[in-house]
């Protein structure tokens, strides 16, 4: 497995926001923005954003259930539920 030490993150936006060449058309923020009502929902994205920094790490029960296509990539040769090897 890969032991890179990530001091920090960055993402933008936590909410949708007003694009002045765009409106709300570009969604991107871990939390979804409802404009007409101003409701917000937490998106998979900011759920496994959650998950990252409560358990300090990513693993492969995590890509399994937010990005499966990417679990070989991220965790080759390893099943959901198995510890991953350190390198």
């Amino acid at each position: 497995s890969f032991c890179f030490p990530v001091m920090g993150y960055y993402h933008w936006s936590l909410i949708d926001n007003f694009e002045w060449d765009r409106g709300w058309t570009q969604r991107f923020g871990l939390i979804a923005l409802h404009p007409e009502t101003q409701e917000r929902q937490l998106r998979d994205s900011g759920k496994l954003y959650t998950e990252i920094c409560t358990q300090n790490q990513i693993n492969s029960d995590m890509a399994a259930r937010y990005a499966p296509a990417l679990l070989d990539t991220l965790f080759p040769g390893s099943a959901p539920g198995q510890p991953e090897t350190t390198g």
